[in-house]
């Protein structure tokens, strides 16, 4: 954490500090090689941390590795390293490397045509609520929010929010999502994996807002204010989304 701390003083160039994104640096050529390889798609959840069963997996979860985006929020958002204290100059560098990092890649995913590096490995159409809810969030915590009866006895994880899956989804899409997040946040709180989807799909959302998302955003915006408590373990990342929906979503900011 202090070596953490004592970089971001200056701009940070250690590509292994950052995010990875297909053509970002030297990246393009790896992932055009790596995509040569042919896998076919999994018939169960892979991640980073899943034995692979054979060589479709491992190739499968090699892109996984590379997609992830290993930034400053999630580190916060799924720890209790960062301490919430909004007077100590850490945590102010801490928050310009979120605002920093979140405005870096949004503008660089802006620039790329995702699909052209990543096939379509899962199912999203037909999804009702409740079923994004199980596949964004696990079982675990699904069940806190809906009765979901015999059908869903398989117990699930939530799934990383890769950018392999989030480039095929429409904006309307993204925002679909995004307020069904909101919704489950009203529900169960922010919960580290409401948070970490939350923060690719805003990454991911490029159109122009009208009127009525404004409106939704600082809705979105202004819960979080209501419900921050700084001796909560939810503070880092309540304070964190709040800040990134303020200053990039909404048209009257805070």
């Amino acid at each position: 954490m202090v070596e953490l701390l004592k970089e971001e003083t200056k701009p940070i160039t250690n590509k292994k500090a950052m995010y990875v994104i297909p053509g970002y640096n030297d990246y393009e050529s790896l992932m055009k090689r790596s995509l040569r390889l042919y896998a076919e798609p999994p018939t169960r959840y892979i991640d980073k941390d899943t034995v692979p069963r054979n060589g479709s997996e491992f190739i499968f979860q090699s892109h996984i590795v590379n997609i992830l985006p290993e930034v400053a929020f999630m580190k916060a958002s799924q720890s209790n390293s960062i301490v919430f204290n909004p007077h100590s100059h850490e945590y102010q560098v801490y928050c310009r490397r979120v605002s920093w990092e979140f405005d870096d890649m949004r503008k660089s995913l802006m620039k790329k045509n995702l699909r052209k590096y990543y096939r379509r490995d899962w199912e999203l159409s037909n999804k009702e609520e409740k079923d994004w809810c199980l596949f964004c969030l696990g079982s675990e915590l699904c069940f806190k929010i809906y009765p979901l009866g015999l059908f869903y006895t398989q117990p699930s994880k939530s799934r990383d929010p890769l950018l392999s899956l989030g480039c095929y989804l429409s904006q309307n899409e993204i925002m679909f999502l995004i307020k069904y997040l909101f919704n489950w946040f009203q529900l169960i709180g922010m919960e580290h994996a409401i948070a970490k989807w939350l923060y690719v799909l805003l990454v991911l959302q490029k159109r122009c807002l009208n009127e009525e998302e404004e409106q939704f955003f600082e809705t979105f915006r202004d819960e979080c204010g209501k419900r921050f408590n700084p001796a909560n373990s939810e503070a880092v990342r309540l304070h964190l989304i709040y800040q990134i929906i303020n200053d990039n979503f909404c048209a009257v900011k805070d």
